[in-house]
């Protein structure tokens, strides 16, 4: 499902899903708001990608995310995905963050305010929460 955030008091812009036509959503994934998909995006079922509160999430060119994640970011804080991410499934995203390219983030894993570099590896089950990882 793609639908238009709601409009807030501090949110008076509505904003629609871009989605190319390279990417794949499955039917039961949502995007609400400000979502922006690169080139052949793989967006898996029950995932919940929901830029509704001002800020974007920007999913680099050739990303996987896998059954059931879930994306979000606080008032004032947007998620940034580089190129060839993969997010396993059931991981929660939680901005501010910001993923470099040809990363992984395992199954159940929960990353928030952080910065992760490129070819970074986040274990299954890990706990993300305010560092900053290198290349």
């Amino acid at each position: 499902m793609l639908k238009a955030n709601p409009m807030t008091s501090w949110n008076s812009s509505e904003c629609m899903p871009s989605v190319p036509a390279t990417a794949y959503v499955d039917d039961s994934a949502t995007l609400i708001g400000d979502v922006r998909l690169g080139e052949r995006v793989y967006v898996a079922p029950a995932v919940s990608l929901r830029a509704d509160e001002a800020h974007p999430i920007i999913i680099g060119d050739e990303c996987n995310i896998q059954d059931s994640a879930v994306f979000h970011g606080l008032m004032g804080s947007s998620i940034e995905l580089g190129r060839r991410v993969s997010i396993a499934h059931g991981a929660v995203i939680h901005g501010p963050l910001k993923i470099g390219s040809e990363s992984f983030v395992g199954f159940n894993s929960v990353v928030h305010a952080s910065t992760i570099g490129n070819k970074c590896f986040v274990g299954h089950a890990a706990a993300v929460i305010g560092v900053k990882l290198a290349d």
